[in-house]
């Protein structure tokens, strides 16, 4: 378990006022804290018991202090607490297409722990936006790049297809997805982690252009057709993709 980035996010908690109480959660299971001990359940995308899920309580006022536990066989953790204020996350380490991916999973209540306890449930998401501390998306991303000599300057007339190779990282089957570039970002974004068999084609009005595609992180040559999976750490980030587009002959 990679533990920079939550002690990254630790240290920017030092001037949040933490919930020191916490209570039945109208999205969670509805159990109540028990005095010195964080518990919760986690679940899959169907809402199956997770095992072995990495449960980290970090602390909100002390950099680089944590407490750690794992999910049993029914996807349930208790982690016994110290004196302070503490942050729950829960991470699944998942292997997919010969990689290692770093999942967070999201929580149903972001309130701090205290000495008296609290409950939080985890549920793994493909998509939507993080909880709060953590920012960003459950999915991932992808960086658009004008090919060089490209006079495709308005590129959020592109629409790309992607199609899924196999079943996507939770198993499930996925679907065809059309998508533009988020306006003024060259990205797509917050995409479910996956293999897949990606087109483009420039649509502005009646006029209708082929678009090629590259895959950079595969060193890949520009074709009408390029397949793409999501880099688990790249130099751009985690969970990442990078594709350059130019005109078709």
């Amino acid at each position: 378990m990679k533990l920079t980035s939550i002690f990254r996010i630790g240290s920017l908690l030092l001037a949040l006022p933490v919930l020191l109480s916490c209570h039945k959660d109208p999205e969670g299971e509805g159990a109540d804290p028990e005095k010195g001990y964080a518990t919760g359940h986690v679940v899959d995308t169907n809402g199956k018991p997770l095992a072995n899920v990495e449960i980290l309580l970090d602390n909100t006022l002390i950099f680089n202090s944590y407490i750690s536990g794992k999910t049993n066989a029914n996807g349930d953790f208790k982690v016994k607490l110290t004196t302070g204020s503490w942050m729950p996350y829960a991470t699944l380490e998942k292997e997919y297409n010969g990689k290692t991916y770093e999942v967070r999973l999201h929580p149903d209540n972001n309130s701090g722990f205290s000495i008296d306890g609290g409950v939080c449930n985890f549920t793994w998401k493909l998509t939507g936006a993080r909880k709060s501390p953590m920012t960003g998306t459950y999915g991932g991303n992808i960086i658009l790049t004008r090919g060089i000599g490209s006079d495709l300057y308005d590129s959020e007339n592109i629409e790309y297809t992607f199609t899924p190779v196999g079943t996507l990282i939770d198993g499930s089957t996925g679907q065809v997805l059309k998508l533009h570039e988020v306006a003024n970002t060259s990205y797509l974004r917050d995409i479910p982690i996956g293999r897949y068999t990606v087109t483009a084609v420039y649509k502005l009005g009646a006029v209708t252009k082929s678009v090629l595609l590259r895959n950079r992180y595969a060193n890949g040559q520009f074709a009408s057709s390029i397949q793409m999976d999501f880099e688990p750490e790249s130099p751009d980030g985690n969970n990442m993709a990078a594709i350059d587009y130019k005109e078709g002959q």
